[in-house]
């Protein structure tokens, strides 16, 4: 090593990596489907074993929830949504929809954000739990610290930012509405997959 090798090197000293960790900032980063594996996790820890749901994706319910030790046994049923934008009432009442048709008792709505007011009036009055953002990372919290550890590897593997196409399963990409100019997440695979996602940008409560 040379002397100006020896004096950059001493100017410029090598920066630890920063360590990621727990909080509403990265839970919130995360794209939908990696916050559904993320949830599918925590239920498994809660004795729950979560099963994709077979109605259609826009049906307002991602997870059926058996009993571990009953497995034919449907206890509860889930809707996870990730973003940064408070959840409304309409999400509420579709879910409770659900869960009435279903007939099942317990329901989960998860959210890495929060609720609006009226959401959570509407959801205390039909016993839906509702899980926003904090409270999850206090789920999170109170397992062991290999369970959390392992939960924080799962989320921040790979591009776990980029959402994934509800439609192909595949990263999705920057498009732009040619006629209003607005940014959306179209599917990489246009026009063999159709998948396009809302950008969100701003929060609103």
């Amino acid at each position: 090593m040379n002397k100006v090798t020896t004096e950059l090197s001493e100017l410029s000293p090598e920066r630890e990596p920063v360590k990621v960790v727990w909080n509403l900032e990265l839970l919130q980063s995360i794209e939908w489907k990696r916050f559904e594996e993320l949830c599918e996790v925590v239920f498994s820890y809660l004795n729950l074993h979560p099963r994709n749901s077979h109605l259609a994706a826009d049906a307002g319910l991602d997870f059926e929830l058996y009993d571990k030790k009953l497995p034919k046994h449907l206890v509860a049923i889930a809707e996870c949504q990730a973003g940064s934008r408070s959840v409304g009432i309409k999400y509420i009442r579709d879910f409770y929809g659900v869960m009435t048709a279903l007939r099942v008792r317990r329901a989960y709505f998860l959210t890495t954000s929060s609720f609006t007011k009226p959401a959570i009036k509407f959801a205390n009055k039909n016993k839906v739990t509702l899980i926003d953002g904090t409270t999850f990372l206090k789920l999170i919290a109170s397992r062991s610290k290999e369970q959390s550890d392992a939960l924080l590897s799962l989320a921040t593997e790979g591009d776990y930012t980029t959402p994934t196409c509800p439609g192909c399963g595949l990263k999705m990409v920057t498009k732009q509405d040619s006629k209003t100019g607005t940014e959306f997440w179209g599917c990489r695979i246009y026009p063999r997959c159709k998948g396009k996602l809302k950008m969100q940008k701003v929060n609103q409560a």
